[in-house]
Formats: C-alpha cells, sequence, structure tokens
C-alpha cells in the first residue's frame, strides 16, 4: 500500500483505514469483527487503571484492630490473565464510618487475585479506627489511581 499526499498537504490531506486486518502468511481468513466489549474485557485482561478523583469513596473495609483494616478493595471487570501486580499512586486515606475521624493512609498491603484485589492491611499515621468498626478509604488526591498490571 502506498499513500501520496496531494492538495493542499496540510489540513485536509488525510487518510481513513476501516475493517483492517492484518495476517501473517499467505491465506487471509474471514474478516473477525468483535462487539467493542469484548475486545475491551479482552485487554482488560492483560491490564487496567483506574482512577480517583479528591473525596471519591473507593472502598469500604472492616476494622480490625485500632490501626489495622481489611477487606476486598474491588472485584476486577475482567478476570486478569494472571495476577497481577499491583500499584498505587495518590493519597488515600481511611475513615471511621460511624465517628467520622479520618487517619492519613502511610502504607497499603494489596492482595490480588486474577479476579479481585484485597487489602490485607494499612498503615496509617494516626488512626481513628475502633476494631469491628466498617470504614471506608478515599481518595485526598486527584487524581489517585490504582494499575493492575498481567502482561507477558
Amino acid at each position: 500500500m502506498r499513500f501520496t499526499p496531494t492538495g493542499t498537504a496540510g489540513a485536509n490531506d488525510w487518510l481513513e483505514f476501516r475493517n483492517i486486518q492484518l495476517e501473517a502468511g499467505d491465506q487471509a481468513t474471514d474478516f473477525l469483527h468483535r462487539d467493542i466489549g469484548i475486545e475491551t474485557a479482552l485487554c482488560q485482561r492483560y491490564y487496567q487503571e483506574h482512577d480517583w478523583q479528591s473525596g471519591d469513596v473507593v472502598t469500604v473495609l472492616q476494622a480490625v484492630s485500632s490501626g489495622n483494616a481489611r477487606g476486598k478493595f474491588m472485584d476486577f471487570p475482567a478476570r486478569m490473565r494472571v495476577v497481577p501486580t499491583a500499584s498505587v499512586s495518590g493519597q488515600f486515606r481511611l475513615l471511621n464510618a460511624s465517628t467520622s475521624a479520618a487517619g492519613n493512609i502511610t502504607g497499603l498491603t494489596l492482595k490480588p487475585t486474577v479476579s479481585s484485589l484485597g487489602v490485607a492491611g494499612v498503615t496509617l499515621g494516626s488512626s481513628p479506627l475502633v476494631a469491628g468498626d466498617a470504614t471506608y478509604m478515599d481518595s485526598l488526591s486527584s487524581p489517585a489511581s490504582l494499575a493492575l498490571d498481567a502482561e507477558l
């Protein structure tokens, strides 16, 4: 395939491709057209990124002591290919659901599986937690993000 621009040599020269399927070898196969939802889910098996703005509630956890909470962080929109590597950026805090007292998270231990992400523990600068109380995590920065990587 070759393209030689003609005309204004600027904003009015353009090329558009649709319904292209590249294949190795000499034999062409039938065109495979998948729904965007299926295509997205297939991509999410390898990488997912989740973003939150300041003040967004991220998850609800259970306080297991005055300085620690555990629980499910999230279910993934698509099952990952393998257990992903999880990395977090931004600032988060834990709030006691009954008193609204807050403590900034200084450390977060995540426990990923292929279908969900759990919180195995948190480290807090100061703790508002009471064992047995529900707590929730929210974002202190915009954006705060979580990246899940299950690349080859």
